[in-house]
């Protein structure tokens, strides 16, 4: 026999072994519910999701669909066996990496969430009228701001900007990147910030500047 095949044989039964766990594995139910949304306040009524199942492992599966009611509420359960994330298609939503539970809420699903935010500048060094602060929010355009900086100084205000939530996010908390660097040839900075889905009013961001 050859020695190549015989070392890796171990491998190769744990390879199939796997397989067939995902194959013909023992189902479980699992439950999935939420309210779609197409702001805070208006739910997204009788609308057809698809859910897909994505294992850890080697396949993934279909979960079915079901249909939100009239207050955009769904509850839907379905069979699994190695679920690790799943995935959630429809009219309004596109939405993936929901971690997999056996009782899943989602709570209040809001797809093409806007909120309304500003930024301020926190200084740990305040350059000089030489230099620029160059800087964007999330795969935005490019700004610019003159030097020197000055603490608390207000830079930009954002309204009803779309945050893109196509990734699941865990109890309504997000975060928004913003990339900046001081003139031209500096290394780019990444500074993130998380934010409340759904909070009320302006919501404020501090850049650190240093």
């Amino acid at each position: 026999m050859d020695t190549k095949l015989t070392a890796n044989f171990p491998l190769i039964r744990w390879f199939f072994f796997l397989l067939l766990v995902t194959l013909f594995g023992c189902k479980k139910e699992a439950r999935i519910t939420g309210r779609l949304m197409l702001d805070c306040e208006t739910p997204i009524s009788n609308e057809r999701i698809s859910i897909r199942q994505m294992p850890g492992l080697i396949l993934s599966g279909y979960g079915g669909s079901f249909m939100t009611d009239s207050e955009g509420i769904f509850d839907h359960t379905f069979e699994t066996r190695t679920a690790a994330h799943v995935s959630l298609r429809g009219n309004s939503i596109t939405m993936d990496n929901i971690p997999f539970r056996r009782n899943l809420n989602l709570g209040k699903v809001v797809p093409a969430f806007k909120f309304d935010f500003f930024i301020l500048l926190t200084v740990a060094n305040p350059y000089t009228s030489q230099d620029t602060l160059y800087y964007k929010i999330n795969s935005g355009v490019w700004n610019k701001v003159p030097g020197p900086f000055v603490e608390g100084q207000f830079i930009d205000s954002l309204p009803n900007f779309n945050a893109n939530l196509d990734l699941y996010v865990e109890d309504g908390v997000f975060s928004t990147s913003i990339q900046y660097h001081i003139n031209k040839n500096s290394d780019i900075i990444d500074y993130w910030f998380e934010s409340k889905m759904c909070d009320e009013g302006w919501q404020r961001l501090d850049l650190l500047i240093y």
